[in-house]
């Protein structure tokens, strides 16, 4: 019987063109042989980063991971993820929750397809959550289990990256989203030195306009908008008609008002000061409600 594991990626990438291409019983029987005889395995690490790859950037990437799981071969090329379809989230009530984390991640990177993200900010929308568990009472483990913000989190990517090789650059935005969106979706209460603090930490551009040659990206309006979605995802509501859109907006005007000195700089206590007395009146002004955001760029 012939067969390789590029031909079970060639099948699955074929349903990852549209929503509509779905994969027939007699795919998914030849791919569920493939996958019982470790062609998988025998990929090299380069075939296999380049087909995740290639599956990101695909018009409808579920597609991938849907064909892929059906046939028990998620389970082989990408474990952390398939991990993640058993750890349900809890019940808000809404008939359009997401059932699982695997389910929200894959609706977060959907969003980001549609809206022709590149593919640091697909692989941090699929990818931050992996290492995740939950605890013996049914508790999101992640503060629990991180020593550090992140750490767990930043291990399994580390582990992955040894079987799969990712372009490195592109990976820079997940490990951000790992260390980071804990605190950032605590930030609710709006705590301005809190907020200062994230400010100060992530170096954000002094413009929202893509950042020219030699100026940091604006990794904080990133960070932010892919919190923004992974809510959507796992409540199914629409950011713009939640209580929560006006801080996502407030926290967008804090990004670009506040002037953040080079790094090396110290931070006198008048500058300081000055500093959280502007960012309190931003974030405690009475802002509109805000339409649905495109994804900023990187």
């Amino acid at each position: 019987m012939n067969g390789t594991g590029q031909d079970l990626i060639r099948l699955s990438l074929s349903a990852a063109q549209s929503q509509a291409a779905g994969l027939d019983a007699q795919d998914l029987a030849w791919m569920s042989c493939l996958v019982q005889m470790d062609r998988l395995e025998q990929l090299s690490p380069e075939q296999r980063g380049q087909s995740l790859c290639r599956a990101l950037m695909a018009p409808y990437p579920r597609g991938f991971f849907e064909a892929l799981r059906a046939c028990g071969g998620l389970k082989r090329f990408l474990p952390e993820l398939d991990l993640l379809f058993t750890q349900a989230l809890p019940d808000s009530g809404i008939g359009t929750a997401a059932p699982n984390l695997g389910e929200a991640q894959l609706r977060v990177l959907g969003c980001l397809a549609a809206s022709g993200a590149p593919l640091a900010q697909r692989l941090a929308g699929l990818l931050h959550r992996i290492g995740w568990a939950q605890t013996e009472g049914g508790q999101w483990g992640y503060r629990r289990l991180l020593a550090r913000p992140g750490a767990v989190a930043q291990a399994a990517l580390a582990a992955l990256c040894e079987r799969m090789h990712l372009p490195e650059p592109s990976l820079q935005l997940c490990r951000l989203l790992m260390q980071y969106r804990d605190p950032l979706l605590h930030l609710a209460d709006g705590e301005p030195e809190t907020v200062l603090q994230l400010l100060l930490a992530l170096g954000p551009s002094q413009s929202p306009e893509r950042p020219g040659p030699g100026q940091p990206t604006p990794s904080l309006g990133i960070l932010l908008y892919l919190c923004q979605l992974e809510h959507e995802a796992v409540t199914g509501r629409v950011g713009a008609r939640l209580v929560q859109a006006r801080w996502w907006q407030r926290m967008q005007t804090a990004l670009w008002a506040v002037p953040v000195p080079k790094p090396g700089v110290s931070h006198e206590l008048a500058w300081w000061q000055a500093q959280l007395d502007r960012l309190n009146q931003i974030l405690q002004h009475d802002l509109p409600m805000p339409t649905h955001q495109r994804p900023p760029s990187t």
